[in-house]
């Protein structure tokens, strides 16, 4: 059975005390070549609803990391106009599946985890500064 995390469910889960310390291993780990993390392709969304033009882009982020029982898959969508709807900017969602089968874990709203790392990153960042 696939999980299903509303952005609220995340909130709830995240502990951000505990999340710089798990961004840092990853990023070590990542420096050392342990992280497989393909470019991210961006392609154009939305073209012929409402004109001929593109209303968006979508993003697709995959990474693993080496020795990890799950591999996830970030997928984003930027769309400029979407303060003028009353909704943000971005969206994100994680498809998170197992790295031995392949079979999906959990499907979860991305937006709060996105910027808790970003969040780290940051923080780290000034620590080591």
């Amino acid at each position: 059975m696939t999980l299903v995390l509303s952005d609220d469910d995340v909130a709830g889960l995240l502990e951000l005390d505990a999340l710089a310390p798990v961004v840092e291993r990853a990023l070590v780990k990542q420096g050392a070549g342990d992280v497989e993390r393909p470019d991210r392709p961006h392609y154009p969304v939305g073209e012929g609803l409402d004109s001929e033009e593109p209303l968006g882009t979508g993003l697709t982020m995959p990474a693993y990391v080496h020795g990890g029982a799950y591999f996830a898959t970030k997928l984003v969508g930027v769309h400029d106009d979407n303060p003028s709807r009353g909704l943000p900017t971005i969206h994100a969602q994680i498809v998170l599946a197992d790295a031995r089968t392949g079979e999906p874990v959990s499907f979860m709203n991305g937006k709060r985890i996105t910027n808790a790392r970003t969040g780290c990153i940051g923080g780290l960042a000034a620590r080591e500064l």
